[in-house]
């Protein structure tokens, strides 16, 4: 199994230290509430800006209406913990309906393609896109990564940010990382998970305790 594999499981554990180490810290424990909204924000912020909306406020513009979608997606994320255990694919469904509202026509909205597209958008320019009769089924392998580490145990609270190991390994090993991914081979998969877990790692040591008053 891929679990057992050196750079995964050296990779996972040296992302689970970090993570462990922002939990235990003291700082972070007596602002809790504080460093998880802060969190949500900033993984926000960095996951509109590794699809290209590198801004800080939402508007009316293009860039904007990406992180205000980015900022819905996060602030809806604690009150789906429970129902994710329950049914992920549910909750999936629901986060989509959250994040594309106003990009996708309202039929489409947490709902996966039941044809195959002929034009889709691309950003990332993967190259590549799963046949519809694939669609679900692929959708059942994702894992949202703040979801996953909250119902897991690994970040219960939500302090850590995700989002922002992935921009700070840049879009270039993102794309990298998905296509590898994408590609099925336990080579490919490896090297996503090898990713995943250096940004879980990046995003634990990034958090910092907001200045108040």
């Amino acid at each position: 199994m891929l679990a057992a594999d050196e750079w995964v499981a050296a990779s996972a554990a040296a992302a689970r230290a970090e993570v462990d180490g922002l939990l235990w810290r003291r700082d972070v424990r007596g602002a809790a509430a504080a460093v998880a909204a802060s969190s949500s924000d900033r993984g926000a912020r960095d996951s509109a800006a590794i699809d290209g909306a590198d801004i800080v406020e939402a508007d009316a513009s293009p860039m904007g209406r990406v992180l205000d979608a980015a900022q819905r997606l996060n602030a809806d994320i604690p009150s789906q913990l429970d129902a994710f255990e329950r049914a992920p694919l549910q909750v999936l469904a629901r986060l989509h309906a959250v994040v594309a509202h106003g990009f996708v026509p309202e039929d489409e909205l947490g709902r996966p393609r039941s044809a195959d597209a002929v034009h889709v958008d691309d950003p990332l320019h993967l190259g590549s896109l799963p046949a519809a009769s694939v669609a679900a089924d692929r959708l059942a392998a994702l894992a949202l990564l703040r979801l996953v580490l909250a119902s897991r145990g690994v970040d219960p609270s939500l302090f850590s940010i995700p989002e922002h190991g992935i921009w700070q390994q840049g879009r270039p090993a993102y794309v990298k990382a998905l296509r590898a991914y994408a590609s099925g081979t336990p080579e490919g998969v490896r090297d996503f998970l090898v990713w995943n877990a250096t940004a879980i790692g990046l995003g634990a040591a990034a958090v910092v305790v907001p200045a108040t008053g």
